[in-house]
């Protein structure tokens, strides 16, 4: 039960590096087809490099509140207090990576003219691991599961 439980929460954490919604479209082959200037380039490299640096500290911080989750959690008694205590700092960290991000995007966005926007918008890559994407996920190891278990022998013990 415990396996099931925490390849549930850390199913999440693999796809936590980045809020969902966003993607790096400025270094992937749609800026090159969304036929920037070169203004509108250089403007994104100055955006993008403005806000690295936070974003790798925020990456970082959200990672390191992630795997002293996992610790807590793994714990043969975890301590309430502490383990509540660190899910707030958890969620203050995605939190944070979440509003810079967001920060960023706008003003990336009002580079863009709309059509080019529009254009973006379309080729945006579909929702990576979001609760409609968990159901099959569930299934899929629920599926495995059953086929890994050894056969049940009537009259034996649940």
């Amino acid at each position: 039960m415990i396996r099931l439980v925490l390849a549930f929460l850390f199913g999440g954490i693999l796809f936590a590096q980045a809020p969902p919604g966003f993607f790096n479209w400025w270094d992937s082959p749609i800026a090159q087809d969304l036929n920037l200037t070169d203004d509108q380039k250089k403007k994104i490299r100055s955006i993008v490099q403005e806000h690295r640096d936070r974003l790798i500290d925020q990456r970082a911080a959200l990672q390191k509140s992630e795997m002293q989750f996992a610790d807590l959690f793994a714990e043969e008694a975890p301590n309430p207090a502490r383990v509540d205590a660190v899910i707030e700092q958890l969620v203050a960290a995605r939190s944070e990576l979440t509003r810079s991000m967001s920060r960023m995007t706008l003003r990336l966005r009002a580079v863009l003219t709309p059509a080019q926007f529009q254009e973006l918008q379309k080729r945006r890559p579909g929702p990576q691991m979001g609760p409609q994407m968990m159901r099959p996920r569930l299934r899929e190891f629920q599926e495995r599961r059953r086929q890994q278990a050894p056969p049940k022998v009537p009259g034996a013990p649940i």
